[in-house]
């Protein structure tokens, strides 16, 4: 929306320009018997044109762009289907928006272009800068000054949020851990079959010398799914009409808390004894031992979960579960021989992560014929898709803030330089008079750097309002970031002052003799 906006402010911007060279052409126009209305069927039918034109080599842009899009998801075994193809929908879409801002923004100087100053106009045998078209001008720059400031401002807190991201303690350790889906096959009829299959596989892997743990979970943390839950807590059972509370859950082996090196703050682990048929147990997290029991030890209480008593036997740390930006919540781990499924993943500690890859298959196919592995790769790849949205959000936030930089850019330039154009006279009569370089280039950039300060100021008050919307969106790194904000300004004050420099150039080397003459 706001590339949007400022591509229309920009077309705005030149069809102010357009109007203030085709002047004497209007007036004649009006003077010869045209009406007010045929000026602005005719600027409206122009303007169309463009609009339609510029959609038009959009819609086929955003045919290759959202391959590129693709290209941000991870590569898998088990294939992700995401479908961005430009269908008569989006084109509908986008040529309906594009027509409707750009006709809104373009209907005010087409207003203002359509009623000339007849008399000034065609007495002054030129075309004539027109007062209050140059300050429309001059203010659709500065919006389009601040429209990129804010788009620099939200690139910029998308891009540390990415960084922030990559950094932030997951509250396990992924590093040297390999996941794989397993499936165990027609072969595991019963629980009983599966779970001695699984004990297999956990068997072979553990003779090897570069392993140090094996385990088995239904799901892994910030991988592609995640499984809900709800329990029942003794003195805190809901009302009637009210909602269970909700609980993430994960359903484990043996050993799953070391495999990811999360720490067992109270209790025990599961053990072989926690089979079916016995007491059913679980393990929860710190935050829900926190909340629940806040000076007690929950450790032997007995809570309903998912519809059944289970005894809690520990108390491991907080994790994320579904994504690096959620708060912790509460989990329950139950172990796997009282709720086995067929299909888990199995997650190895090794100090050789490429050679326990390459003979997983072989391994999972000595355990039982019918079992399968697949997914298989390092455990970083698959909470890969964490970050997905963050990558592609920083890299589009990226992209249109360059677009809107170069279209804010390009309005300056051209207002600088119709403004230098304008003056010739004045400078070079400056000039002649004695004016040195220095004060020349201060006169020129002095409009330039008028520009940018006030739409700079606009968009600083924008963005400061606008931000606050994408806090959710954002890891450790506050919408008002300071650096943030002063790396957007710098960088819109070097762009800006750069669209400047060719005009200023150019007044440098007038020759005041040259243009006196003409």
């Amino acid at each position: 929306a706001l590339v949007l906006l400022a591509a229309c402010v920009n077309l705005a911007g030149m069809l102010v320009g357009r109007g203030l060279s085709r002047s004497r052409e209007i007036a004649l126009r009006v003077a010869l018997g045209a009406s007010r209305g045929d000026l602005i069927r005719q600027l409206l039918l122009e303007v169309t044109v463009l609009l339609l034109a510029g959609a038009a080599a959009g819609a086929l842009v955003a045919s290759w762009a959202a391959d590129l899009l693709l290209a941000f998801l991870p590569t898998t075994d088990v294939p992700l289907v995401l479908d961005l193809s430009v269908d008569l929908r989006v084109v509908a879409y986008t040529f309906g928006s594009v027509l409707m801002v750009g006709a809104v923004l373009g209907l005010v100087p087409i207003l203002q272009i359509s009623k000339p100053e007849l008399v000034e106009t065609l007495k002054s045998g030129s075309n004539s800068i027109v007062g209050g078209r140059m300050r429309l001008r001059r203010l659709l720059v500065r919006a389009q000054v601040a429209t990129s400031f804010v788009l620099v401002v939200v690139a910029g807190l998308f891009a540390r949020s990415l960084v922030r991201a990559g950094s932030i303690d997951p509250g396990f350790e992924p590093a040297g851990v390999i996941a794989a889906m397993i499936d165990v096959g027609p072969n595991a009829g019963t629980p009983t079959q599966g779970l001695a299959i699984q004990g297999e596989i956990e068997r072979q892997l553990r003779a090897r010398g570069d392993v140090q743990a094996v385990s088995f979970a239904l799901n892994v943390p910030l991988g592609q799914g995640s499984r809900g839950g709800s329990v029942i807590v003794p003195g805190h059972e809901s009302k009637p009409g009210e909602r269970p509370i909700s609980v993430r859950a994960n359903t484990v082996a043996p050993d799953y808390l070391r495999a990811l090196s999360i720490p067992l703050l109270r209790g025990r682990d599961f053990t072989a004894r926690d089979r079916a048929g016995v007491q059913p147990v679980i393990i929860i997290n710190e935050s829900m031992a926190r909340q629940f029991w806040p000076t007690a030890d929950p450790v032997g209480t007995t809570i309903e979960s998912d519809g059944r008593m289970a005894q809690i036997i520990g108390v491991a740390r907080d994790s994320k579960v579904r994504s690096l930006s959620e708060p912790a919540g509460l989990v329950v781990y139950t172990p796997m021989a009282q709720s086995f499924e067929p299909q888990s993943f199995v997650l190895v500690r090794t100090n050789n992560p490429d050679a326990v890859l390459r003979a997983l298959p072989g391994i999972v196919r000595n355990a039982d014929a019918g079992a399968v592995a697949f997914a298989a790769a390092p455990l970083e790849w698959h909470i890969s898709f964490a970050l997905v949205p963050q990558k592609v959000a920083a890299a589009l936030a990226l992209s249109c803030s360059v677009l809107g930089v170069l279209l804010s850019g390009l309005g300056l330039y051209a207002v600088v330089s119709f403004w230098t154009t304008q003056r010739r006279r004045e400078l070079a009569i400056r000039t002649a008079l004695g004016a040195s370089p220095g004060e020349v280039l201060r006169l020129v950039t002095g409009e330039g750097l008028r520009l940018i300060a006030g739409g700079a100021a606009v968009g600083l008050a924008v963005a400061i309002v606008s931000t606050r919307l994408l806090r959710a969106f954002l890891f450790g790194v506050s919408p008002l970031d300071p650096v943030v904000l002063a790396g957007a300004l710098i960088t819109v004050a070097i762009l800006m002052l750069a669209a400047c420099a060719e005009p200023a150039r150019r007044a440098l080397r007038l020759d005041p003799m040259k243009v006196l003459r003409e």
